[in-house]
């Protein structure tokens, strides 16, 4: 099984006014994304540095 696993990182970051917006769309992802077929995790990380920077993996 471990050949046919795919990892993905996307950094995303917030145009500004977007911020508290674009952090409950992304939360909202977690539990469909965390359901699919297939999906071994999905983990959303809050950069403390950067205000509304994101990484999903």
């Amino acid at each position: 099984m471990a050949e046919n696993l795919l990892t993905v990182v996307a950094h995303i970051q917030a145009k500004p006014g977007m911020e508290q917006q674009m952090k409950e769309d992304l939360l909202s992802l977690l539990a469909p994304t965390r359901a699919e077929a297939g999906c071994v995790t999905f983990n959303l990380l809050e950069d403390p540095k950067r205000s509304y920077s994101f990484r999903a993996l």
